[in-house]
């Protein structure tokens, strides 16, 4: 069979007998969880917009399942031994996932240190991941300044994280070099 055409429709045997009960004529109200595969995000944009006078409940329900989610991006970051002064290729680069914020940081009440867990687990994906993010790439995925970042990792390191940024000379290198 050959065609000139493929439609992709939101749907599924839940989501078509409460379009045919509603057709009917019966009040329909459907809860679902919504996948993380694929058609997931695009499902979430176009579902309930049928009955505008509950969808602010259905709507409720996708947000907070998404407060219990992970929020995750995709970044470039420098391998570790990419040298420093000059623009890098891309078999220099490395594709790294980061979590932006995990439903755990809510239990931290001060934002502060709210804001430190989340910066260590950047430094700790992009160590697992052989890479060195820069101050900036760290402040830009934070929504902080480099100088709140330059801060929170001076306060990490002083409570023995031993984690750098791209840029900075690790003391070890500055005593091996200068015999």
């Amino acid at each position: 069979m050959f065609g000139s055409r493929f439609d992709l429709g939101f749907g599924g045997k839940g989501a078509n007998q409460a379009v045919a009960a509603a057709l009917c004529g019966a009040r329909v109200h459907m809860v679902a969880r919504v996948g993380d595969d694929l058609f997931g995000p695009a499902y979430e944009g176009n579902a309930f917009i049928s009955e505008p006078v509950h969808n602010l409940v259905h709507r409720e329900i996708v947000s907070a399942r998404n407060r219990r989610r992970p929020q995750t991006i995709q970044v470039l970051l420098p391998e570790a031994g990419a040298p420093s002064g000059r623009p890098l290729g891309d078999d220099e680069m490395r594709p790294v996932t980061w979590t932006l914020s995990h439903p755990e940081d809510d239990r931290i009440d001060q934002p502060m240190e709210r804001r430190r867990r989340r910066l260590l687990r950047l430094l700790t994906e992009a160590n697992s991941a052989g890479t060195v993010p820069s101050i900036e790439v760290l402040a830009d995925a934070l929504e902080v300044s480099a100088a709140t970042v330059r801060r929170d990792l001076t306060a990490l390191r002083q409570q023995g994280q031993p984690f750098f940024t791209r840029g900075q000379m690790r003391r070890s290198q500055v005593t091996e070099g200068s015999g």
